[in-house]
């Protein structure tokens, strides 16, 4: 995210989440958006107090929604925003899990590649010869894949030499892939203490 993307979403935050921001100062020991080495340890909690804001600068202005949804960390904002998890227990979650994931990535560094132009089931087998997983289904013509980072390089060349595009995402770790099932497992725990509500 580039830094005026940050200021904007950091002054939209400070709008309509700032005892929240603040919460999530002190759990933090750093403000998210101005963490020297960014990392998915300040970039998730981040990402959902933009998300909270955002969704309360729309019932500000009188939107009202017909449904919430959300992926992977934005589920959890989603679930807040639908009063299924109250604002602080959803901010625990995340900065619960940004750790958990962040602690993950450390020890098996990985990351994500973006398949364009082909069609799932090509890159389904580049995933498969490349000992790679398929993070996410964005469209029938692009696909994420998560892994190890010489797999990754491999698989890149390889979509390249049957005419796809492969852009490699600028993220911290191989996220959606069994890489990560050390944070899944200790985040799994966390959640069977958390109390879910009705959705509104």
């Amino acid at each position: 995210m580039c830094s005026s993307d940050l200021s904007a979403s950091r002054a939209l935050v400070e709008s309509h989440c700032d005892q929240l921001y603040a919460t999530a100062r002190n759990m933090l020991g750093a403000d998210p958006f101005e963490a020297e080495a960014p990392s998915t340890r300040y970039a998730q909690p981040a990402t959902y107090l933009a998300s909270l804001a955002g969704w309360r600068a729309c019932a500000h202005a009188g939107i009202a929604p017909f449904a919430f949804a959300g992926h992977s960390l934005g589920e959890i904002a989603a679930l807040t925003a639908a009063g299924v998890l109250a604002a602080e227990d959803a901010l625990e979650l995340v900065v619960l899990r940004a750790r958990l994931m962040d602690d993950a990535t450390s020890s098996k560094p990985g990351g994500m590649l973006a398949i364009l132009k082909g069609t799932v089931e090509q890159a389904e087998r580049i995933a498969l010869q490349h000992d790679l997983h398929v993070a996410n289904y964005n469209s029938p013509r692009q696909t994420v894949l998560s892994g190890g980072l010489s797999d990754l390089d491999s698989a890149a060349r390889e979509a390249r030499d049957h005419g796809l595009s492969a852009l490699r995402l600028n993220v911290s770790g191989a996220f959606h892939s069994p890489m990560l099932a050390p944070a899944r497992e200790r985040f799994r725990d966390a959640l069977q203490a958390v109390d879910f509500g009705r959705p509104s």
